[in-house]
């Protein structure tokens, strides 16, 4: 049995050598580097509407989604403060750098502006990740969330530094090398960069020591204590480092839209980050891009695709309209975009239904059929 029981011993070195060392995933996946070389070559396919409105802007969305996802897929902190810090970054780039505000604005070249916005939006975020990380589950919520909507507030009535409800317009672009990095080509290339670094830092950091700790904290942080890891000083870590990803996303948006308003920053669309990063898928780090390109490209492809007229969003005819009373669909939507069919009841009254429905959806029989929304209110 020694005999038996050395041997064993021996050769478990060598299979332990034997295994295979940590690759990216995405290196030996086919499907990744057809959406690479697609990406890249972009700008010879696609008009400019399309390469800055749907690629450009799905990309700096992503990324702020980004960093919602590594906060609630890897440490289990729903953070709605995202856009908020990026909307804050934003903000410092307009105050520090050139714009049409001269009143306002300090005149910095891009070059000093945009570090000092960087470092100013991910002490901003630190510190409301500090606030947080004391709570779990729904309070983290609320209290990301209430931090949101009072920045958005101080913004809408701050005239010194944030210009009240009008924001600061004619934001200043980069221009260095002869070349203007806000025209629609270069402009592409510099967001797919940054969205690239971002992607494939959270990558890193989730097989990383950090990240593993990250995710123990996340699955049990009373054992991760008792094992010696400071589980606050981790979450807090955490919440620095998806505030730099969000502000560096902020900074490309307020270079997209040469402009930064209160509206960037609302209640509404601190929400929606969040709805993006469940769309696409909260535990994975292209889920963001994919639930941001899901929610944008939709709406103007269905515009221009041939169908029905329910699905193009345009009015009924009446001959369908009137049959519209006999259905009672419940649709969750995103500015007035369908997503998912939750709940479809033929209205019958031979006799009870023939399948179990739930209270809140059978109630919904009781409302009038949703009115059509015209094309115009589903763009953006």
């Amino acid at each position: 049995m020694s005999l038996a029981h050395d041997a064993h011993v021996a050769v478990r070195p060598a299979a332990v050598a034997q295994r295979p060392a940590r690759t990216w995933p995405e290196v030996n996946n086919p499907a990744a580097w057809i959406v690479a070389v697609i990406l890249l070559i972009m700008p010879l396919i696609a008009s400019g509407f399309f390469l800055i409105e749907i690629f450009a802007s799905t990309l700096i969305l992503g990324t702020i989604a980004l960093s919602l996802m590594f906060l609630a897929g890897y440490g289990g902190m729903v953070s709605l403060m995202q856009l908020t810090i990026a909307g804050f970054s934003a903000y410092m780039v307009a105050v520090f750098g050139v714009s049409g505000n001269a009143n306002i604005s300090l005149g910095w070249p891009w070059w000093l502006a945009v570090p000092m916005a960087l470092a100013l939006a991910t002490a901003f975020g630190t510190l409301g990740g500090a606030l947080a990380v004391r709570t779990e589950g729904i309070y983290t919520i609320m209290i990301t969330l209430a931090i949101g909507a009072a920045f958005y507030y101080f913004t809408n009535q701050n005239w010194a530094i944030f210009n009240g409800h009008t924001g600061i317009n004619t934001v200043a672009t980069p221009h260095f090398w002869g070349v203007n990095w806000r025209a629609d080509i270069p402009f592409y290339y510099i967001v797919l960069a940054v969205a690239a670094l971002c992607y494939f830092a959270v990558e890193y950091l989730s097989r990383a020591p950090f990240g593993l700790a990250l995710q123990g904290v996340r699955d049990n942080p009373r054992r991760m204590a008792a094992l010696g890891f400071n589980v606050n000083a981790h979450r807090v870590a955490a919440y620095a480092f998806a505030s730099f990803v969000a502000a560096l996303a902020g900074v490309l948006q307020v270079w997209n839209y040469r402009q930064i308003s209160p509206g960037s920053v609302s209640v509404g669309a601190c929400i929606d980050v969040l709805i993006i990063a469940v769309v696409g898928g909260i535990t994975r780090p292209i889920g963001p891009f994919i639930g941001r390109a899901d929610l944008r490209a939709a709406p103007h492809l269905r515009a221009r695709l041939p169908g029905p007229a329910w699905a193009r969003r345009q009015p009924l005819p009446p001959a369908d309209r009137a049959r519209l009373p006999r259905h009672r669909v419940l649709v969750v939507g995103w500015r007035h975009r369908p997503l998912a069919a939750l709940a479809s009841e033929p209205a019958s009254t031979n006799g009870p239904p023939r399948r179990r429905t739930r209270p809140w959806i059978a109630s919904l029989n009781a409302f009038p059929p949703l009115a059509p929304v015209p094309l115009s209110s589903c763009a953006g």
